[in-house]
């Protein structure tokens, strides 16, 4: 985590778009500025003691940073720009291309080592962002995380009845999963929209979508 210059990476290719993720919870649900503080900084040189220790003088395996190929070649450039920072502070890593339906079949595989996940939660709670990507039988756990206190973790969350005590629930849950670095929050996408005075009825809910159907014009 500490590796990647994950604002090099945000202002090169989604300055447009995005805005830095410092966490996994976004901030229309009750996401933090910062979650990962420290543990999400830049830091060459503290990347390469850890992977110095990590390693006790033993040879580190090649790292395939996996990804699909899109026709204006960004995923090709940014999964190089992260195998370079890789190999920067000691581990050895090349990009690996893929076909985008290949891809696909591949990061649900399993078999995939570092690769690009965009997410979108289907219902309007932290746990959207939380217990499908983190918890060990969750839906979309590409990541292969399985850790017994982020279970519980999220049946405790989940069974909160109090909202505060249930945000506080996943605060701390989002903390435990950001300390195991299963991810590296790269990128929040920004939506931007551009409507008439005549337009009524326009309303962004936390996901930054509008409902269609209460959308009205008034002549």
């Amino acid at each position: 985590m500490k590796a990647i210059d994950r604002d090099a990476i945000r202002a090169k290719y989604f300055a447009q778009s995005g805005e830095l993720a410092n966490g996994l919870i976004p901030s229309g649900l009750g996401g933090r500025d910062n979650a990962c503080a420290a543990a999400c900084a830049f830091d060459t040189a503290a990347a390469t003691q850890m992977v110095t220790a990590a390693l006790a003088g033993k040879p580190a395996p090649t790292i395939h940073v996996d990804y699909f190929v899109d026709a204006a070649g960004k995923e090709a450039e940014i999964a190089k720009s992260i195998a370079q920072s890789l190999v920067a502070v000691g581990l050895p890593a090349e990009p690996r291309s893929h076909t985008f339906d290949e891809y696909n079949a591949f990061v649900a595989s399993g078999a995939a080592e570092l690769f690009r996940f965009g997410w979108v939660g289907t219902y309007l709670s932290p746990d959207a962002y939380l217990a499908p990507l983190f918890g060990s039988n969750g839906s979309d756990n590409a990541f292969g995380l399985k850790d017994g206190d982020t279970d519980k973790l999220i049946s405790s969350a989940r069974n909160a009845t109090d909202a505060s005590d249930r945000m506080s629930k996943y605060i701390a849950l989002e903390d435990r999963i950001l300390s195991l670095a299963p991810v590296v929050p790269i990128v929040d996408f920004r939506s931007a929209y551009a409507v008439g005075t005549a337009l009524r009825g326009v309303s962004v809910d936390a996901e930054g979508l509008v409902d269609i159907e209460r959308v009205w014009l008034a002549y």
